[in-house]
């Protein structure tokens, strides 16, 4: 059986303080780490210990305190891609609640037939980034998917929950798994290795070949996790399988719509900046469907600028860092 301990230390660091500080693992640790224990052991939702990382707070006692677990937004999709149809999140039950500017958004959940009413807000005190109503949703879905699985009953929050819970990186920390290193998505530190293209040769051939007998709304949906993460991270050799095997057209429907579905000029900039790589590579093996994105871009960033609110609010001048 796999001893996991999440990163657990006899000392951590902190910051304000600039020292170690002896760690106390509190009931409430104790009980989210047999949960996540659990939960991966049974491998109901497909978890793992990369979906997971250690909550903590310094006490005034001296001491830091592990208070709970983190997961991360990634496995809370994969625990609501195995939830009953039931209970999985419904889009249809979101509604805008709150919108004022860069200031407060406050979008909340109804839903009679699971029980649920639940919130996700944001405010410039706890949300940083450059694309709030992307942020604001991901803290309602989670919330939202924590309750109806019941996981969040355990001290496991979710990463959405605040900007200090993302994960940090030991960065003196060289004995990690290449296992580890596909789930935290560092695909491009370890590609090369024998683990790195087994994995992803074998996800690869998954997904190319459910796209022969399946719908590709289905196929993207169910594998979004895994696409996403060799879209933004993976070399070359990734697109050099999608073009193999004849399926870069369903690689360019994937970008396409994840390009057309963004609410804002700042989240449009985000997204084409993510898939920039993927982008340009579609461009060098099939330059019609490069120019079609290039066009979905000019569009997309002229629709979106007509808004004069997103006009003042973002500016006119977007540097995307791609050809065309």
């Amino acid at each position: 059986m796999t001893n996991y301990n999440f990163g657990e230390k006899e000392q951590e660091y902190h910051a304000g303080q600039q020292k170690n500080m002896p760690v106390w693992q509190s009931p409430k640790y104790i009980q989210s780490k047999g949960k996540a224990v659990e939960l991966i052991e049974l491998d109901k939702y497909g978890l793992d210990a990369g979906d997971f990382w250690i909550l903590m707070n310094a006490t005034k006692s001296g001491k830091m305190m592990y208070t709970g677990l983190i997961i991360s937004h990634n496995g809370c999709l994969k625990i609501n891609d195995k939830l009953d149809d039931k209970l999985k999140f419904r889009p249809s039950s979101v509604s805008l609640l709150r919108d004022v500017g860069n200031k407060e958004k406050v979008m909340d959940y109804i839903c009679d037939e699971q029980g649920v009413y639940e919130f996700g807000e944001i405010s410039p005190n706890n949300c940083k980034n450059d694309y709030p109503y992307a942020m604001v949703l991901k803290r309602l879905m989670d919330r939202v998917i924590l309750k109806t699985s019941k996981v969040g009953f355990f001290g496991i929050y979710s990463e959405a929950e605040s900007e200090d819970f993302k994960n940090k990186v030991d960065e003196t920390e060289t004995d990690k798994t290449p296992e580890e290193e596909v789930n935290e998505g560092n695909l491009e530190n370890w590609y090369l290795t024998k683990e790195g293209k087994d994995w992803l040769i074998k996800t690869t051939t998954k997904i190319t070949n459910e796209l022969q007998s399946q719908e590709f709304e289905e196929v993207i949906t169910k594998n979004k996790v895994d696409l996403t993460r060799m879209l933004k991270n993976c070399k070359e050799e990734f697109y050099k399988l999608f073009a193999d095997n004849k399926h870069l057209e369903e690689l360019f429907k994937f970008i396409k719509t994840e390009l057309e579905q963004s609410a804002t000029l700042a989240d449009f900039k985000n997204n084409v900046s993510l898939y920039k790589k993927s982008i340009n590579l579609i461009g060098k093996y099939r330059p019609a469907l490069f120019d079609k994105l290039i066009e979905c871009r000019d569009i997309m960033e002229k629709d979106l600028s007509s808004a004069d609110k997103i006009t003042n609010e973002l500016g006119d001048n977007v540097d995307y860092g791609i050809a065309g």
